[in-house]
């Protein structure tokens, strides 16, 4: 009898998984010998197993910050105010490169995009649901205008890896980012740290702390203000205002009337935006926050304290750019001797035109050099030879834009900066009520409301080929109640321990209104693509869980939960259309599924613990915001996960190493991914699609060593093994089949097999950092950072795009992708005895390493490739002054 696919795939699952904890049992319980052989030589081995334990693993979710998100989720990176201030973290998408298996990528300040090992979702739509949930003080962040706020004054940093079955999570089939503020202490202090650096950098943040009334109401409020000028030089500045502009005349020989190279369509003037700013991707933004902790003293055996937070922030800087490379014209090969193709020709080619007849500088510079530098082996050339040298040119020149950009990709020719402003405010309340000495009812409250405009030329070019003002703004209501205790206190011997247990609810309502402008430009001929889209969405979320924990036998701990997760969405939305009648839809999308978790840990000593989970998630459906002419409104189903996760965390020798160690497989169905949809000569439609199933599995090593007075070392490492088991995409090509006869047919592309987005197989973090006293000055600190990351591709092609009308690939291999790179950062810090200033000199990505942030590919649309680029080198010094 053939075994099925689903009985091959179990098989290698569970013989992976046997392979795998046979080898976590054999590390940890060799590792326990060994601290038990060296506990009875020095005389010091405790005879009580349970020693210690409940300062280890904390069961309910009420102590707040890292036990309590440690005990819900084993694998988890936490970060202090230390260690965040150590890499220079403005916002959580600074914290990736120091994640394991966190992909944070940013094509915009306010357009975040999360994943944790391999899972999340590239949607950079107003309506974006993602599948890492993001949290300030246990209040989540719907909206994407609301998830890259800036840090300051935190008291941690939380990634938590791997789907959150059970407790107040919601849509969190990935994991989770959970920040804390930091409280008000009861004492007076302050704080203020100044930054200064290149690009005109000026970035301060402060805090002041103070009590109310002596004993019962404390406050701390603190702020962030950052400015930087840009680090994207545009060509297009200096354009005159448009009623001095001269209109272009048609014709072979009339003069051009362009400012930086665009190619000025007959009948019009020139489309570049006056007054442009020269440099591009600045920083302009400031956060405040007053935190409030009130802890009245009541009669009788009831302890509570109040915790109540108002926070606004305010973002106003031109909209975020990179570069464009374009796609139109034809890869030949020549023979040298004959002048003729050594093979049909290829239509497309990286380095081309776009679609408006552009191409960069630097890539012409480029042709030529290389054009000149083969001529020289055969000067004096033929004419064959020629055309041979310069087809040859654009053929090699392709392959360094595939992998390196060009020679500077922090220039470019942008024809519209536009802008982006970012308004935010909200306020959250916790409140916990101790009943007796076993219970406890916890009460989170939030509301959030933004205003937010992104205005940006998305071809990132000189004529306006793809320009997008999008005006959205919207609110959200949370509240969440969960009570928590023990049972069966005081029976251990009967039934091994007490039984802690925790139940609670949470209901998330979010309004949403967007309009959204769209410009091809002028005589682009696409009639009946869309020009506007208005919509206002309505979404309910609700979960009512359960979670026991139960110490049933000697260091062995089983525990569990449940939650039963309810969302509907209504939308409203008009499709305003060039040239035709606008397109109307009103619909309703519900979706309802149990997730739960079961886990068994065990405990060999007060310093180890290893642990076996399996938990299912899920993870709602949504609507494509981006409606086209052809298929209107659509919807994605949801998103279902079962997996299995093993791991081992410890401290071992005397607290001078801290071991993390995971294992996990993951199968999803109906796995959502965000991927562009074209047509020829339509705008393209970016969707959220289901790609049937996925299969990803690997590893994380974290491991912080402190070798010697002073040292420190952290190394973390990620190893991910990820792929589409059967995804086969459909697009809408045009295809001659006669003279003046074109024909638009389904062009299907097969990425079964493919790796998937941004989930590279390897990433590593390492960093040093050392102390140095010097006596009654103080001390010097010296840091390293530095982080690899291998190959990730930005689409499921696996970087290569999509193909041509002719079914061939027109891009170099890992275009719309990343090749393996490193960044490095150093910091040198004198601190004084007393450690109350610090003052820092820093120098981040010292290498100036460009790199690939995201990358899109746009040949059927324009005739293009975009590439958003990471920050280039910075430097500057910071000091802190605490009190």
């Amino acid at each position: 009898m053939t075994p099925t696919n689903h009985l091959i795939r179990y098989t290698r699952v569970r013989n992976r998984f046997a392979t795998w904890i046979l080898v976590l049992c054999t590390v940890g319980l060799g590792t326990t010998d060994a601290l038990a052989q060296d506990a009875q030589a020095s005389g010091t081995q405790s005879d009580d197993v349970w020693a210690g334990v409940e300062e280890m693993v904390v069961s309910g979710s009420t102590a707040g910050g890292i036990l309590a998100d440690v005990a819900r989720s084993n694998s988890v990176t936490a970060f202090s105010a230390d260690d965040l201030e150590a890499i220079g973290a403005a916002d959580i998408s600074d914290i990736a490169s120091f994640t394991p298996n966190l992909e944070i990528v940013v094509a915009g300040s306010t357009s975040p995009t999360f994943f944790i090992r391999g899972i999340g979702l590239n949607d950079f739509n107003a309506n974006a649901a993602g599948a890492v949930a993001v949290y300030t003080d246990d209040v989540p962040l719907n909206s994407p205008a609301l998830q890259l706020g800036s840090l300051y004054d935190i008291e941690a940093a939380n990634v938590l890896r791997g789907p959150q079955g059970t407790g107040p999570f919601r849509n969190a089939s990935a994991g989770a980012i959970k920040v804390y503020s930091k409280k008000p202490t009861g004492d007076f202090g302050a704080t203020f740290i100044a930054e200064l650096g290149n690009y005109d950098g000026r970035d301060f943040q402060g805090s002041l702390q103070f009590p109310i009334t002596k004993e019962t109401v404390w406050a701390r409020f603190s702020f962030r203000s950052t400015e930087r000028e840009g680090t994207f030089k545009n060509r297009c500045t200096g354009a005159p205002a448009v009623k001095d502009r001269e209109v272009q005349q048609p014709g072979i020989g009339a003069p051009d009337v362009g400012y930086c190279g665009e190619d000025v369509t007959p009948g019009f003037t020139s489309q570049v935006l006056p007054n442009q700013d020269k440099w591009l991707n600045s920083r302009n933004n400031w956060s405040a926050r007053g935190v409030f902790l009130f802890q009245p003293d009541l009669r009788g055996d009831v302890d509570t304290d109040w915790l109540l937070a108002v926070r606004g922030s305010r973002r106003d800087e031109p909209s975020f750019v990179g570069q464009s490379i374009g796609t139109n014209g034809q890869n030949r090969e020549v023979d040298p001797n004959t002048g003729l193709d050594v093979r049909p020709p290829i239509n497309g080619i990286l380095g081309g035109r776009d679609n408006g007849g552009f191409t960069d500088p630097d890539v012409v510079q480029a042709i030529v050099n290389t054009n000149n530098r083969l001529q020289e082996n055969c000067f004096p050339c033929t004419s064959s030879e020629r055309t041979a040298a310069l087809t040859e040119a654009r053929r090699m020149v392709r392959f360094d834009l595939g992998r390196d950009l060009d020679s500077d990709p922090y220039l470019g020719s942008i024809s519209h900066a536009g802008g982006t402003t970012n308004d935010t405010l909200g306020t959250s309340l916790k409140g916990t009520i101790e009943i007796g000495d076993l219970m406890e009812l916890t009460s989170v409250s939030g509301f959030d409301m933004w205003d937010r405009r992104v205005d940006i030329d998305l071809d990132f070019s000189p004529n306006p080929l793809f320009q997008i003002d999008t005006k959205d703004n919207g609110r959200q209501f949370f509240q969440e109640l969960r009570l928590n205790g023990q049972a069966f206190d005081g029976l251990d011997e009967v039934f091994g321990g007490p039984l802690d247990w925790e139940v609670g609810t949470f209901v998330l309502h979010e309004e949403l209104n967007t309009h959204v402008t769209l410009f091809f430009g002028p005589g682009t001929g696409l009639t009946g693509a869309p020009d506007s889209r208005d919509y206002t969405q309505t979404l309910i979320s609700l979960a009512g869980y359960a979670h026991l924990s139960w110490d049933f036998w000697d260091a062995f701990t089983i525990d569990g939960g449940v939650r039963f997760n309810y969302e509907k969405r209504q939308i409203d939305y008009q499709l305003g259309v060039t040239l035709g009648p606008d397109i109307l839809t009103n619909d309703k999308l519900v979706g309802q599924e149990p997730t739960g978790t079961v886990r068994l840990t065990y405990r060999p000593t007060e310093e180890t613990s290893i642990y076996a989970k399996f938990t299912h998630g899920w993870k709602s459906g949504t609507f494509n915001a981006t409606g086209s002419v052809q298929l209107g409104v659509t919807d994605a189903k949801p998103e279902e996960i079962d997996a299995f996760e093993i791991g081992l965390r410890g401290s071992y020798l005397d607290n001078r190493l801290n071991l993390n160690l995971s294992l996990f497989h993951y199968t999803y169905a109906n796995y959502q991914l965000f991927t562009s949809l074209t047509g020829f000569q339509q705008p393209p439609q970016f969707i959220i699609l289901n790609a049937s199933d996925v299969e990803l599995y690997g590893a994380e090593v974290e491991a912080t060593i402190l070798p010697w007075e002073g040292g420190l070392l952290d190394i973390k490492f990620a190893w991910l093994e990820g792929e589409f088991l059967d995804f086969v995409q459909t697009q809408l090509r045009q295809r001659t089949v006669a003279p003046n006869l074109a024909v638009t047919i389904p062009f299907e592309t097969d990425n079964s097999g493919n790796r998937l987005l941004n989930a590279p197989q390897y990433s590593v973090t390492l960093s040093a950092q050392q102390a140095f006293p010097i006596g009654r000055f103080g001390a010097l600190v010296a840091r390293w950072d530095g982080t690899w990351k291998d190959t990730t591709y930005f689409d499921a092609s696996e970087g290569n795009g999509l193909p041509n009308s002719e079914g061939d690939k027109i891009l170099p291999k890992s275009t719309i992708g990343q090749d393996a790179y490193w960044i490095h950062n150093l910091r040198l810090s004198w601190i004084t005895p007393s450690e109350n200033i610090d003052i820092s000199a820093w120098v981040r990505n010292v290498e100036d390493k460009s790199y690939k942030a995201f990358g899109a590919d746009l040949t059927e649309f324009q005739f293009t490739t975009l590439f958003f680029v990471g920050d280039p080198r910075t430097y500057g010094v910071t000091t802190s002054i605490r009190f």
